[in-house]
């Protein structure tokens, strides 16, 4: 069973919520320390959707609503920790909004936050491939091979990123089923004695791609084959939103990269102003940290993306109610004017 630091754990009164309670508190009782967020939001306008809009304005109701919805939400945190074992640590959230940006925001401190480390020129992309009659129909033949030094020098560049982040490599394999997964299994290992100060696991990758969409949070950098992170990024690109939102590299040997956002030209909206500007943006961010080791740089355009994002801009691909839509130009400025 995976072990957690800390889990989140929404809590409104409901069936669902209280399993959540239950599952939360299993995982926290087989952890080491783990600890446990009720977190409650008083959706005030969900809750005065019922009552006319000239109340509302005239202000006679909404102090005695929010008064009865705060003590309602009080009244289900401690619902909620009556649930939890006494020698779980818990802590309360509390806050009145939205639900669904008051828990992102919540989550912040365990946000998604990983890097998928993808070996390019290696595996079946770069194998042999045929199709031929036999036995009456057709056929076709893929070869995916590795060698260990294809596979220690994309471990390599994934235990370094881990040592410029949170010191965790999750190797994704195959190795139940394929001589190349239990090859890179193998060599993944090796490679890791030379790291002693960052944490390996390895990971079949059915099970990757489901935790990716359950906990992206219990990732810090992943590394994997060609095929399986072609697949595994592109997933790992939605969780966020959009794939305008993702920067990449292509590493060489050392420090050299090509930095790009993940995804290609979109030449049907060029020259209208609607490309999301700020996979690119970040990739410059990743080249200064990886490349040249710039970290506070980075950080300062990380830190300004996330401003901007919380501010209420969006593009049209990540665009949500109660937001600003910008286009690319504006959206590149806020950014800039928060550096």
């Amino acid at each position: 069973m995976l072990k957690y630091k800390k889990i989140l754990v929404p809590y409104d009164g409901s069936d669902h919520a209280k399993k959540a309670v239950q599952q939360a508190s299993d995982l926290a009782a087989a952890g080491d320390g783990t600890k446990i967020y009720i977190a409650s939001v008083c959706n005030m306008v969900s809750a005065m959707s019922n009552f006319d809009q000239v109340s509302i304005a005239e202000g006679c109701l909404t102090t005695k609503l929010l008064e009865d919805r705060e003590s309602q939400c009080q009244k289900d945190i401690a619902e909620a920790k009556s649930m939890i074992p006494k020698d779980i640590p818990v802590e309360e959230l509390y806050e009145v909004g939205s639900p669904g940006p008051v828990l992102l925001n919540m989550a912040e401190d365990n946000g998604i936050d990983l890097v998928v480390v993808r070996e390019l020129i290696g595996g079946v992309y770069f194998g042999e491939h045929r199709t031929e009659e036999a036995n009456g129909e057709q056929k076709a033949t893929d070869i995916m091979a590795y060698s260990e030094h294809e596979i220690k020098r994309v471990a390599r560049v994934a235990f370094e990123t881990a040592r410029k982040r949170r010191k965790r490599v999750t190797s994704i394999d195959k190795a139940n089923v394929l001589d190349t997964s239990r090859l890179w299994r193998k060599t993944v290992t090796e490679v890791a004695k030379d790291y002693p100060d960052v944490e390996l696991r390895h990971m079949y990758v059915d099970n990757a791609a489901m935790q990716l969409v359950r906990d992206p949070s219990q990732f810090d950098v992943i590394v994997t084959e060609n095929l399986f992170g072609d697949i595994l990024s592109d997933e790992a690109s939605q969780i966020t939103g959009s794939i305008g939102m993702i920067p990449s590299s292509s590493m060489g040997d050392g420090t050299n990269g090509l930095y790009e956002p993940i995804h290609g030209s979109a030449p049907d909206i060029a020259g209208q102003d609607k490309a999301n500007p700020i996979g690119t943006i970040l990739a410059a961010a990743m080249m200064l940290r990886y490349s040249f080791d710039m970290a506070a740089e980075a950080d300062a355009i990380e830190r300004a993306v996330d401003k901007t994002l919380r501010s209420g801009f969006r593009c049209g691909d990540i665009m949500q109610e109660n937001c600003q839509l910008v286009g690319c130009k504006a959206m590149g400025a806020e950014i800039r004017s928060r550096i």
